[in-house]
Parts: structure tokens; C-alpha cells; sequence
């Protein structure tokens, strides 16, 4: 249950901010047509082609982002199990070594 608060955390912040660049295209192209949005201020003009670019590049990083955070827990998991395999060897080495090869002394 504590996984799926952490993975829908990401998500609703993705959310929100394609929530926040939406509402900036809508703002700037009602603001450049006198605050009446027409389908041909979104289509026509510079700056709604920069527009478009950012929403399409978002929409690519919307679609990839799943993949990418799902991808990355097995590694994570696998450099953790890895990590405390080699703790429990460092410590059965210094076991063996005995008090007077420790580090720092």
C-alpha cells in the first residue's frame, strides 16, 4: 500500500504540471486575441508554435515517464541488495582480520 503513495506522488505532479502549461498556452493565446480564444490564434502565429512544441514535448515525456520510474526500482533494488552483500562481507572480513587491523587504528 505505501508503494502505490509513492508512485502515484510522481504522477500527480506530472498532472499538475501539464495542468499549468495548458493554462499558460490558453493564457497567452487569449491574451494575443483580446481575451477571445479562437481555434485560429492556436494554429496560426509564432508563439503558438513554440506552444505546440512544448505541449508536444510534453505529451512525449507524459507517455515515456511511466516506463522511466518503473525501469529504475529493479536497479535500485539490485544496487541495495548489492550494497549489503558487501557490508556482510566487509564485516565478516574484519571478523577474521581481528581488533587490531580495523581501519584507523
Amino acid at each position: 500500500m505505501a508503494t502505490e503513495m509513492n508512485t502515484s506522488k510522481p504522477i500527480l505532479y506530472w498532472i499538475a504540471l501539464m495542468a499549468i502549461f495548458t493554462s499558460l498556452a490558453l493564457g497567452a493565446a487569449s491574451a494575443h486575441a483580446e481575451a477571445t480564444l479562437a481555434v485560429e490564434d492556436l494554429v496560426v502565429g509564432g508563439g503558438s508554435l513554440v506552444i505546440i512544441v512544448i505541449l508536444a514535448v510534453l505529451v512525449i515525456e507524459w507517455i515515456f515517464l511511466p516506463f522511466a520510474i518503473f525501469g529504475t526500482k529493479d536497479k535500485l533494488n539490485q544496487l541495495i541488495e548489492a550494497t549489503n552483500r558487501t557490508n556482510i562481507l566487509l564485516e565478516e572480513i574484519i571478523e577474521t582480520v581481528g581488533p587490531d587491523m580495523k581501519p584507523g587504528r
